[in-house]
């Protein structure tokens, strides 16, 4: 009987565990109020302030723990020891390292949601992984490797991830868009009162630029690469025309570029400086981009 007992007890623990470990489909809706891990902010708060570097005892409390954790994370950039802003994000959420973090960042990985850690940790490296292989500056197959560890925990799979990548894209956009700027313009009140009244002819400028974004990040081609320039270029060559919409939609396209990836925002912003880019940015508004134009819309 003690027996019998020994062997439900033993099946319900290993169904547990694997209830737990099956990583079904996550519902990323309910984390839609939760923004994308800024890895650069995040990691500030583990550095020495005096040298820049990771702390040395946040390093020491993980190999003390697990020393071949702290080994894989420390290749992922190429680089010897915990050098990137990303590997001290991956390192910060090992089990030496969770429970003694800073209080300000206890929230932003919260140790209480082992499937919203790895969204994030996940994230971060896919979105890093697609900058660093169309731009370059690392091993994409790397930052590849890294998330493959994360979903074989089985917590979340690779599509939940690019799910929570779209939904955070999504929102870097709609934080930036919506703020008041020049003449009491709102760029997203704009693109929305130029869709209900017809002016755009049905075009969401709005969700153009989250496509485009989006885009890049799931397929970092030429092609959506180039799309994201000419948006940036068309508003500064329309701002450039005096168009007072394309001065505020420019800046919050920069600062969610920013935001979403120092390496691409200044691939961008590098890209606009050029005088060829210019010239094409010059002849294309009006045309194909020219939704992102006030006298687009107005008439004016």
């Amino acid at each position: 009987m003690r027996t019998l007992a020994f062997a439900l007890l033993a099946a319900c623990a290993l169904s547990l565990f694997a209830q737990e470990g099956a990583g079904g489909p996550v519902d990323i809706s309910k984390y839609r109020n939760v923004s994308l891990l800024n890895a650069e902010t995040y990691a500030q708060n583990f550095t020495n302030k005096d040298t820049g570097n990771i702390a040395d005892k946040y390093v020491m409390r993980a190999i003390r723990t697990n020393s071949s954790e702290v080994d894989r994370v420390a290749d992922i950039d190429g680089q010897s020891g915990i050098s990137s802003v990303e590997e001290i994000a991956l390192l910060s959420a090992t089990a030496g390292v969770i429970n003694v973090r800073p209080i300000e960042v206890a929230e932003m990985l919260p140790a209480s949601d082992p499937a919203l850690i790895d969204l994030q940790l996940g994230a971060m490296l896919y979105m890093k992984k697609a900058t660093v292989n169309f731009l370059g500056g690392g091993n994409p197959a790397k930052y590849a490797t890294e998330m493959k560890f994360i979903t074989d925990r089985g917590r979340v799979t690779e599509a939940d991830i690019k799910d929570f990548v779209k939904q955070g894209i999504a929102a870097v956009v709609d934080k930036y868009y919506s703020q008041r700027g020049m003449l009491d313009i709102v760029p997203s009140v704009v693109y929305a009162e130029w869709k209900q009244n017809g002016a755009s002819h049905g075009l969401d400028g709005l969700q153009i630029v989250k496509d485009k974004l989006t885009a890049f990040y799931l397929a970092p081609t030429q092609e959506n690469y180039a799309a994201l320039v000419g948006i940036y270029v068309s508003y500064r060559e329309l701002e450039r025309r005096s168009d007072p919409f394309a001065y505020v939609a420019g800046i919050a396209l920069y600062n969610t570029l920013e935001e979403l990836s120092k390496q691409l925002w200044s691939a961008v912003i590098n890209e606009t400086r050029s005088a060829a880019t210019a010239i094409a940015a010059a002849g294309n508004a009006g045309r194909n981009l020219s939704i992102f134009s006030l006298p687009y819309a107005t008439g004016r």
